[in-house]
């Protein structure tokens, strides 16, 4: 075997490496140039993203080729036949989408359904893509430092935008709303300049997101990470516990998260947040075999306790929070009921990606608060956008992603020499996240206020700082991977 893989020539790794040292501008300038609104999705804000995926979807394809034409040995079966349906599934979902989306021709907005196409098209390559990659040695390690390190960004980013720039924008629209929206480009008057002023005096954290939702969703899943980080080095023996400083460091981290999940008042994050807890600890449970009930059941209570805790928080510090959210969830049955008839009306191509809001206006009922851009609810989406058969090819591709997730002895590693070249692949993954970055600070320099500048500058260097630690502290990184 050895033998075999020392003959490859080298540059059958150029697609991976090429491929790997794009990751990284692609995963930073998702989360500082986010598209999470259907609005600029549909306005094709996003084609960086797009084209960026599609090209590392391209490298990604080119190196299986090659390594497939290259080797001599034959396929291995189990986990690779899984990844390849998955992969077959993923074009399946393409094809049905182009189909539905030339279905919106002379019945909905085509400009919308073609963006919303090459957007959801690039989300499932760069998903494909990224699941390859993660099969060559380290590339898992350096891309959950990175997630790690964004994450910290995003948090720094939120708590300066919460107490600086939120408190400024109210203050200057108080003083001179006129003056403001002449400076962001906004007619007076305008349905853009009321959601601009409602967006200024909202008291939620947002950090570099359009939506507190958004902001929600991505710290419920850095949530998880940092307390599956904390719950696997408890897991560890005591006497293979080296570094309790690493330990205490999650901790901090953790708890700077719950902080901000708690500004952000999205309900559906803390339940996110809470499922993603649940899971945490079921994982490590079954892992101690035996021992894992007594841990089960004691983090089950703590995890309820916490709950309750938060509750409480809650309903002392703004109790509309609490109360409501029956209206809040009243108003998404109506969005859901509206989606069901909808979808009941074109089962089988759907509207098109990005023409809910407007094909909604067709079953919006008198009761409903507003008319959404999505029915908040992402399968609900998919079928209204392509029909129930993309959201059965959906499902299924869930659940063979789920299948290679917990059945990973099996899955194939294509691996080639790539620990001859480990440190190149690390430099050239890096010194791309450090070019991406430099190149946000320039454009900072010319588009951010003077707050907006300094914020970004603090979310650098603590993303950069929490990258060197868990480059420096293996174990960290290292626990997330392993959970």
């Amino acid at each position: 075997m050895k033998a075999q893989e020392s003959t490859k020539p080298w540059w059958l790794e150029l697609p991976w490496l090429a491929g790997m040292s794009l990751v990284p501008a692609v995963m930073i300038l998702q989360h500082w140039d986010p598209c999470d609104s259907t609005a600029a999705i549909a306005s094709g804000s996003s084609v960086l993203h797009i084209a960026l995926c599609l090209l590392i979807g391209f490298l990604v394809g080119l190196g299986v080729w090659l390594d497939r034409m290259w080797s001599p040995e034959p396929r291995p079966k189990g986990g690779s036949t899984a990844f390849t349906a998955l992969a077959v599934i993923c074009g399946l979902l393409i094809v049905w989408l182009g189909m539905a989306t030339w279905h919106v021709a002379g019945r909905g907005n085509m400009r919308f359904a073609i963006n919303g196409f090459w957007q959801w098209t690039s989300m499932l390559v760069w998903s494909i893509s990224v699941g390859w990659m993660a099969t060559r040695r380290g590339f898992s390690q350096l891309a959950v430092t990175l997630m790690m390190a964004i994450g910290v960004g995003i948090l720094v980013y939120g708590f300066w935008e919460y107490s600086v720039i939120q408190p400024e924008l109210r203050r200057a629209l108080q003083r001179d709303p006129e003056g403001l929206f002449r400076r962001e480009g906004i007619a007076i008057d305008s349905s853009a300049s009321l959601l601009l002023a409602d967006r200024i005096r909202s008291t939620e954290m947002r950090s570099i997101y359009a939506l507190a939702n958004s902001l929600g969703g991505v710290l419920a899943c850095f949530w998880t990470m940092m307390f599956g980080c904390v719950m696997v080095r408890r897991s560890t023996p005591p006497d293979k516990r080296k570094e309790y400083g690493l330990t205490a460091l999650c901790i901090v981290i953790l708890a700077a998260i719950g902080l901000a999940l708690l500004l952000t008042k999205s309900r559906t994050a803390w339940l996110a947040a809470a499922a993603g807890t649940i899971g945490v600890v079921g994982v490590c449970a079954l892992e101690r075999g035996q021992h894992g009930k007594r841990m089960l059941l004691k983090g089950l209570a703590i995890g309820l306790g916490f709950i309750v805790a938060v509750l409480v928080v809650v309903a002392w510090w703004d109790p509309l929070i609490l109360t409501e959210a029956g209206k809040s969830l009243a108003y998404r049955f109506d969005y859901w009921r509206g989606a069901w008839e909808l979808i009941a009306r074109e089962p089988w191509f759907g509207f098109g990606v990005g023409n809910f809001q407007s094909t909604y206006l067709q079953v919006k009922v008198a009761t409903a608060a507003e008319s959404p851009a999505d029915p908040h609810n992402f399968l609900l989406e998919v079928a209204h956008a392509g029909g129930v058969p993309l959201l059965l090819f959906l499902v299924i591709g869930i659940g063979a992603s789920g299948y290679l997730a917990f059945d990973r002895n099996d899955l194939e590693r294509p691996q080639a020499s790539l620990s001859k070249v480990s440190k190149g692949m690390a430099f050239l993954f890096w010194g791309s996240a450090a070019v991406t970055v430099m190149g946000i600070l320039v454009w900072s320099l010319f588009t951010a206020s003077d707050q907006g500048l300094v914020g970004t500058l603090l979310a650098v260097a603590a993303a950069a700082a929490m990258a060197i630690a868990g480059s420096i502290w293996r174990p960290m990184t290292t626990s997330v991977h392993q959970l």
